[in-house]
């Protein structure tokens, strides 16, 4: 009876592409396979200099740095961002999160990573939004890989300003000791993929995996769901 309803109720109210807004196939979870297709996949997971490595090259000791998507202004994956972190969609960070995991899969770091850290955000933005973003793409990646998210290997230990019209130097002064090891346990000695929705200057992404390795954690590596050229 449920199954009857369930797909009657479809006909009525097709569930919609969240890019395109067309129908979905019954095949099909929030991108219709246009638009999946679409997506401005960086590659990068495959090259050990990339794009993203090179953003944090010289500044601190990643053992590699990949970002799943390229970012452009006005694109759908700044659309896919928007989504995430303003219009309540929590599920397609876990979707992006699958989707980074089976990816991943082709590279050795599939096999490397024992926990996956997401970038924290602080307690009044958790409140505001309901959830951590990057939490949700850790979700995600949890579902492929064989390594367990830790979302709570980290936390922010108070608000800062926006970054978006910061200078880089600007940036960094803005996440020094902000973010800190909340449970040394759960890092301590591990091989860890640090996960971020965006990549800009690099600043955050800087600072927690300095966390992280004084700490005493094994090798950081870093995810970010988009990267701009």
């Amino acid at each position: 009876m449920k199954t009857y309803l369930h797909d009657f109720l479809s006909l009525l109210f097709p569930a919609l592409c969240c890019v395109c807004s067309e129908p979905l196939a019954g095949n099909e979870t929030l991108l219709c396979t246009g638009c999946r297709l679409a997506l401005p996949l960086t590659g990068t997971w495959l090259e050990a200099d990339n794009m993203v490595s090179r953003k944090l090259q010289g500044r601190v000791p990643i053992a590699s740095a990949q970002g799943l998507l390229t970012f452009t202004k006005g694109g759908m994956v700044q659309h896919l961002l928007h989504l995430l972190k303003y219009r309540g969609r929590e599920e397609v960070g876990q979707w992006l999160g699958r989707l980074a995991g089976q990816l991943l899969l082709e590279a050795p770091l599939a096999t490397q990573v024992q926990g996956l850290v997401p970038v924290p955000v602080d307690e009044a933005r958790r409140r505001q939004r309901g959830y951590n973003q990057c939490e949700a793409v850790a979700r995600g990646l949890a579902e492929v890989l064989p390594a367990p998210a830790l979302p709570d290997a980290l936390r922010k230990e108070r608000p800062t300003d926006s970054q978006t019209h910061k200078s880089r130097l600007q940036r960094l002064q803005n996440v020094q000791e902000v973010y800190v090891v909340n449970r040394r346990e759960l890092i301590a000695g591990q091989t860890l993929l640090l996960v971020d929705d965006v990549i800009t200057t690099g600043a955050t992404l800087e600072a927690c995996t300095q966390a992280l390795l004084a700490a005493g954690s094994g090798p950081v590596h870093i995810l970010t769901l988009a990267t701009a050229e």
